[in-house]
């Protein structure tokens, strides 16, 4: 029984060691390879130690070897251009076709954008009714030319007074009678005939 439970401590304590060997070995750097001499050479000299190992620079000379960045903030002004716009007609208007004004930047941006038509600026004439004609307004556009006409009042006739004997009649020629519109002064003849 005391036989039993000496291996078992004893096998306890061999892993334990085992353990506490791998931690070591894992928490050591590699072993460095080390020169080997033989018996026919002689260990190297301080002074051929130094020759083949690098001086090893001190802090401040590492430091100089690292490159320095100094952020620099450059701010950028962008510009934004505002467009002034200068209008000019660039396609009059007529009475029935629009026209085109263009919009011009300094830049040369440019946009357009329609005129509206002109309206008709008609000069009115009335003609009042006569004997022989109606009356009419006449619409003449001063701009285009265009024109309309408006029917008035209708004709009124002419307005004859009585019949005056020009030349009387005789027993061997006609005589000759007329009349005359009060408004026109149009003049109606009629032939007299012979007398006897």
């Amino acid at each position: 029984m005391k036989n039993d439970t000496l291996l078992v401590a004893l096998a306890f304590i061999i892993v334990i060691l085992c353990l506490l060997v791998c931690v070591v070995a894992l928490w050591q750097p590699a072993n460095p390879v080390l020169p080997t001499f033989s018996p026919s050479t002689s260990a190297p000299t301080v002074e051929q130690t130094q020759a083949s190992t690098p001086p090893v620079p001190e802090p401040t000379e590492l430091v100089s070897t690292f490159p320095t960045t100094t952020a620099t903030e450059e701010t950028t002004t962008s510009t934004v251009h505002e467009h002034t716009y200068t209008g000019k007609v660039t396609k009059a208007p007529t009475c029935t076709a629009s026209g085109v004004r263009t919009y011009t930047c300094a830049c040369g941006a440019s946009y357009q954008e329609n005129v509206e038509p002109l309206a008709h600026a008609y000069v009115i004439a009335v003609r009042n009714p006569t004997c022989t004609q109606n009356g009419c307004t006449t619409y003449t556009c001063k701009n285009c030319g265009y024109s309309e006409m408006e029917l008035g009042e209708s004709a009124l006739g002419h307005s004859f007074g009585p019949w005056s004997v020009k030349k009387a009649p005789t027993e061997t020629t006609t005589g000759i009678a007329e009349r005359q519109c009060s408004r026109c002064q149009e003049t109606e003849t009629v032939t007299l005939p012979k007398l006897g």
